[in-house]
């Protein structure tokens, strides 16, 4: 809440630098140092506000994330935004103990249907691992490996089958599935085969909270999507990794295959 508020008051530049780690990653479009992207930004009039929507932390502390809408306005004076979407912040703490962004992408959306007071945020109740560190994380590149696999054979099958029961699906531009039940509308007609190449990710030190990013690519039949990935994995109640967060925001121009 203290960043998105501080983008209000002192601009947006000067918060993304206040509360990005060191070795934070945006993207623009692929992965890059977050602070040195901002950092080459200068001031701008623009007013891009955010509130979270969801949050929720590792058991050991040290990882979490939140995520939820933003509005961006070219120019202040104008009441209504230029622009919409949905945010999403990997947020870790720092050896000093402070809460820094270490990762932050978001996806494009239409412009909600009815806006109301903002609420509180939802937190999630942490994980809770079962068995031993070195279990967990050998069991998180098992099930990752098997979701890739999946993935090349049925992209929307595979999220549906390895999601947890409260998912988040982002696509851009067409507003956030929430839960399973919706992830499964959302990727109904989502069957092309999907491939993944990991730029980075990590692992909390209670090994029940993980995040990963990197490029993907989608066959579909005329032409190749391309963009950036970020997934979140986190022990369900059962003990078994599952997909909290699939976030795919695709790069602007769609390759054409070169038979088209």
């Amino acid at each position: 809440m203290t960043f998105a508020r501080m983008a209000s008051e002192k601009g947006t530049r000067d918060s993304f630098l206040a509360f990005l780690a060191e070795d934070s990653v945006v993207f623009e479009p692929g992965p890059r140092n977050g602070r040195k992207v901002w950092t080459g930004h200068r001031p701008s009039p623009d007013v891009l506000t955010w509130r979270p929507a969801f949050v929720t932390v590792s058991q050991a502390g040290d990882l979490g994330y939140s995520t939820g809408p933003w509005e961006w306005k070219k120019e202040p004076s104008n009441p209504k935004p230029t622009a919409y979407g949905q945010f999403f912040s990997i947020w870790q703490k720092q050896k000093e103990g402070a809460w820094k962004v270490a990762l932050d992408l978001g996806v494009d959306t239409p412009a909600p249907i009815a806006t109301s007071d903002t609420p509180e945020p939802e937190a999630a109740e942490p994980a809770k691992r079962a068995g031993d560190e070195a279990t967990a994380r050998a069991e998180l590149h098992k099930t990752q490996r098997a979701f890739f696999a999946a993935s090349e054979k049925d992209n929307g099958a595979a999220v549906a089958a390895y999601a947890n029961a409260d998912v988040r699906v982002y696509r851009q531009g067409v507003f956030p599935a929430i839960g399973r039940d919706a992830a499964r509308v959302m990727l109904t007609s989502d069957h092309a085969p999907a491939k993944f190449s990991r730029a980075g990710g990590k692992v909390s030190g209670s090994a029940d909270l993980a995040y990963e990013y990197g490029a993907f690519a989608v066959e579909h039949n005329d032409f190749t999507e391309r963009g950036n990935y970020v997934t979140v994995w986190k022990i369900s109640p059962e003990g078994d990794w599952k997909l909290a967060i699939d976030l795919r925001k695709t790069a602007p121009q769609a390759e054409k295959k070169a038979n088209q």
